[in-house]
């Protein structure tokens, strides 16, 4: 049976594509329902009930039905007396009559089947129908537009996660970016289910009528991770979405900054990532994403040189201009920097982040960003979009959970100082669903991505114990270059362990080296069946030459006694005309004796001087050719 909540979420994209918008959206949901279950009167209590067992929508608030129940007033279709909402059925029926849902029952059902198959054929892992429709709906509980709002629910959701589950949420992730290259039926259906997803977790967001309003004259902030975005140094998706969104924010009037401190940090990790990949004097559990991102995509020094020299091209081309710290509004009090520093330090401690020299200047970086933008807005609250005067855009989740914690200012914002792009991208979506028709595929995307990147937990840990390891039992040189520099330790560690911490066992870190070290021999005998190849050509190349050689030789010879016809030799010493008769002797039998060497089973038909110098130009060649 297809669960109600997906095809739910189905039928609500489907209205909002006929033009339907905001909490009109709910009107035909709640219509249904009323006519199913009431007669008379209709209250908030009766709707929420209905709306769970006929949709499986459980988890809309009160002040939702509450709008919904007066818009429905407004249309004549309810009408308040005596304390309660009368039911107008002539009027329901009519509005019951303008919209006919359509059964995707069927299609989401092979859509399950579809991801069932992949799972097995690519990863070996079996799922039922049921699981696969609870791991989408996971999937879209863990990634939807609410998160940056509602971190508990996360932690909470996160919390209740099986094994199983959690390699779905990886095997979803794979499976969606394949149909969208392979399927472009299933991507659209899912699309689809996430786009009616979203729509509703943000029609039961608190507060998301203050999103609503033009932006004209908001300053926002670009984090350092956009920049790179913008400059193709991640996946081609972070590109699209990064400028599909300025696009947006560009047509509503907004202006682009980069703060000093995040411009600097441009620059010094593009300036490390070149110098560490010039030395390979580095691993990965201490790389940035940028590194981690050349390494896993094999981009050299020098490519990222020439990608650096465009840094100001591309801040030219937006209108992004590098700023200073803002000044002090009168009678502001600043943020506690203390505390926020405290906040992102805990969390990056938390998901085993090593907190070196380098991320500490980061931290710092960002808190004085954070209380940079607390300063551009000044002492009055920011109710609403259009008078929230500035926005940090990020990329990092930590850093916009830690900017809304409500201990850090006086002045309590509605609109957080900070969101990421994913957020700000999915909020100008549903508010402006006509100027970013395209924006939630490649949002979808982004966090598919995002599931496939490797933690930095999984890889602290697999580095800790390959140095305990290595400590132990010294581990060769070759290895330990393939464990520091390759591509393949990401990918290892990705298909064991589901890029979840939790997958990752006592028994992973031997298994990956045990895989690596196969793979090295793997590769030395591929390479050796090629030089076995070249063999055969070099040994044609010898032989070519011997022969010219042998050829040469013979040649001077035959000149020499030549030569010597026209000489009077008469006064030579004897020893001189001994060796002179030797080489006329030598070459006058040359021939016949070669003649009769190739002629005689004796002598194996092999020409031995040929097969001489044959072997030593190839041991020459050889040796050439493997330096």
């Amino acid at each position: 049976m297809i669960n109600r909540t997906i095809t739910s979420y189905t039928i609500l994209n489907y209205f909002s594509e006929k033009g339907i918008s905001q909490i009109d959206l709910y009107v035909p949901f709640a219509c249904k329902c009323i006519n199913k279950n009431a007669s008379q009167t209709v209250s908030i209590e009766d709707l929420k009930k209905w709306f769970s067992e006929e949709y499986g929508l459980s988890k809309i608030y009160q002040g939702v039905f509450v709008s919904l129940l007066k818009k429905m007033t407004s249309l004549g279709i309810l009408s308040l007396g005596g304390g309660c909402y009368n039911i107008n059925k002539q009027q329901l029926i009519k509005e019951i009559e303008k919209f006919h849902e359509i059964d995707n029952s069927s299609s989401i059902e092979k859509l399950c089947q579809k991801l069932i198959l992949f799972s097995k054929e690519n990863f070996g892992v079996e799922f039922s129908i049921e699981e696969t429709q609870n791991g989408i709906l996971r999937f879209l509980e863990n990634h939807d537009g609410d998160i940056i709002l509602d971190e508990k629910g996360l932690i909470d959701r996160v919390a209740r996660q099986t094994e199983k589950s959690k390699k779905l949420n990886y095997i979803l992730s794979k499976f969606i970016i394949w149909s969208k290259d392979n399927s472009s039926e299933t991507f659209q259906l899912f699309k689809n289910i996430a786009k009616g997803h979203a729509l509703s977790s943000l029609l039961s967001m608190k507060g998301v009528c203050n999103y609503v309003g033009k932006m004209s004259g908001v300053t926002i902030a670009l984090d350092s991770p956009i920049i790179f975005n913008l400059l193709s140094l991640n996946e081609k998706v972070n590109f699209d979405m990064s400028s599909e969104l300025l696009g947006i924010l560009k047509k509503q009037g907004c202006d682009f900054i980069i703060f000093k401190q995040h411009y600097q940090e441009v620059l010094q990790t593009f300036n490390s990532t070149i110098h560490l990949l010039y030395t390979k004097d580095y691993s990965l559990d201490k790389a940035s994403r940028l590194l981690k991102y050349a390494v896993r995509n094999k981009i050299s020094a020098s490519f990222l040189k020439s990608k650096r020299e465009l840094l100001d091209s591309i801040l030219s081309k937006w209108n992004i201009s590098i700023c200073e710290a803002p000044s002090i509004p009168n009678r502001y009090s600043e943020i506690d920097s203390v505390k926020l520093n405290e906040l992102l330090m805990k969390r990056y401690l938390d998901n085993n982040v090593e907190i070196d020299e380098n991320k500490r200047k980061t931290i710092e970086n960002d808190v004085d960003v954070i209380s940079y933008i607390y300063r551009m807005r000044g002492n009055s609250p920011a109710s609403n979009l259009k008078n929230c005067n500035a926005i940090l855009i990020t990329t990092n989740t930590a850093l916009a959970y830690a900017s809304k914690h409500p201990e850090l200012s006086n002045v309590c914002h509605s609109i957080p100082v900070c969101m990421t792009d994913a957020f700000l991208s999915t909020i100008l979506w549903f508010c402006y669903p006509d100027t970013s028709s395209d924006i939630n595929e490649k949002v979808l995307l982004s966090e598919c991505y995002n599931n496939l990147s490797l933690s930095d937990e999984i890889l602290h840990r697999f580095y800790s114990e390959v140095k305990e390891l290595d400590a132990s039992t010294p581990i060769s040189e070759e290895i330990m270059l393939n464990i520091n520099t390759s591509r393949m330790v990401q990918e290892l560690l990705e298909s064991k362990t589901f890029n979840e911490t939790s997958l990752y066992t006592d028994k992973t870190t031997a298994e990956i080296l045990q895989e690596i070290e196969i793979s090295r021999k793997t590769e030395i005998k591929t390479l050796s069946g090629t030089l076995g190849n070249h063999d055969a050509k070099f040994l044609k190349i010898a032989k070519s030459i011997s022969s010219i050689i042998v050829f040469v030789i013979w040649l001077l010879l035959v000149s020499l006694i030549v030569f010597l016809e026209f000489v009077d030799y008469s006064n030579w010493s004897n020893i001189w005309k001994i060796l002179f008769n030797i080489i006329s002797t030598i070459v006058f039998l040359w021939g016949p004796v070669c003649w009769l060497i190739s002629k005689l089973e004796f002598f194996n038909n092999k020409d031995y001087l040929s097969d001489y110098f044959t072997l030593k130009i190839f041991k020459v060649i050889k040796n050439w050719f493997d330096k």
